[in-house]
């Protein structure tokens, strides 16, 4: 994922992403217990004025399987 980021960032993309978490899973998300939206911002997100922001889902499509 690293290589396909810097390639895009070196072609001008813009990257931005929301860091969504389950609701009541008790972990901060992000690896070695980081909260997500910082290893979003360090190893996800680029480019000029992107971000991230922390979204949530609710507990009921929580619980539904995927399609």
């Amino acid at each position: 994922m690293q290589h396909a980021r810097a390639e895009a960032l070196s072609k001008g993309f813009n990257i931005n992403a929301p860091a969504i978490r389950r609701p009541g899973s008790g972990r901060p998300g992000g690896p070695g217990g980081q909260p997500l939206e910082d290893d979003y911002a360090r190893n996800v997100i680029g480019g000029p004025g992107s971000s991230t922001r922390q979204a949530g889902i609710s507990a009921a499509r929580a619980s539904r399987p995927s399609p």
